[in-house]
């Protein structure tokens, strides 16, 4: 009769553990929501964003992306759904220790790329003419600051999960988990302050090689920055040439 009574005890107490950690869970899925779409409806209200950036690979990932870091413009999205922005980088390949210093932009129509070592201005419609780093240069931009509903996908992810409280840089945020439809995992650190995003950590698991990440870093984030020009249609610098010709 005494075991009875102890495997009862017992199996309530065990209950009322699981029906917390439950509790919980839940709460932080709701809390984790709530604050993504209150970035969301940040994000929204923007006009132009400017910022700092940081960007790398971690694990096996590292040996696929370029080390970048740099300056970002972003305004709005074109019905060609092309980003205006603009970025002046310093980019590291992974298979190469040289630094290639590189401006890059788009007007939401024509594309530019601005080579300082060759002295070249690339401009043409199709994002090809950004060459063989274009798709390195564009790693610091953000889309979701363009996009006509922002974090789309992320509010529609089977997991949402509020995971307590991380710094970055001198920036308070929150750190959200999402888990995707299809399994694939992000981190999103939000500020506290301003509630837009600091830093997005990307998930990426290889069956031989194990996890990788890719990581972007958003320091010095500043909403509507006051601008004498736009900044994303192209001004071609002094003693350039400029060509309709793709970048190298």
């Amino acid at each position: 009769m005494v075991k009875q009574v102890g495997l009862i005890l017992w199996i309530t107490l065990l209950s009322g553990v699981v029906s917390y950690a439950g509790e919980e869970g839940a709460a932080g899925n709701v809390a984790g929501r709530k604050l993504l779409e209150q970035c969301a409806k940040t994000i929204k209200q923007i006009h132009v964003v400017s910022y700092e950036a940081d960007y790398k690979g971690t694990g096996w990932v590292a040996n696929r992306v370029a080390e970048v870091k740099g300056k970002v413009v972003l305004g709005g999205r074109s019905s060609w759904d092309t980003d205006e922005f603009w970025c002046e980088v310093a980019l590291k390949p992974h298979d190469s220790e040289e630094v290639i210093h590189l401006t890059a932009g788009s007007d939401g129509d024509q594309f530019y790329l601005i080579d300082p070592k060759a002295k070249m201005a690339y401009e043409d419609m199709d994002p090809a003419v950004l060459g063989s780093q274009g798709r390195n240069v564009r790693r610091v931009v953000l889309r979701e600051f363009t996009a006509d509903e922002p974090l789309k996908e992320l509010l529609e992810a089977k997991k949402i999960e509020l995971q307590g409280a991380e710094v970055v840089g001198e920036e308070a945020c929150h750190k959200i988990e999402v888990v995707a439809e299809d399994d694939s995992r992000s981190v999103w650190l939000i500020s506290q302050k301003d509630h837009l995003p600091r830093r997005i950590v990307r998930y990426h698991t290889h069956p031989e090689r194990g996890e990788g990440t890719t990581d972007l870093t958003l320091h010095r984030v500043e909403v509507d920055p006051r601008m004498d020009r736009s900044p994303f249609a192209l001004v071609v610098p002094a003693g350039f040439t400029k060509t309709d010709d793709f970048a190298p």
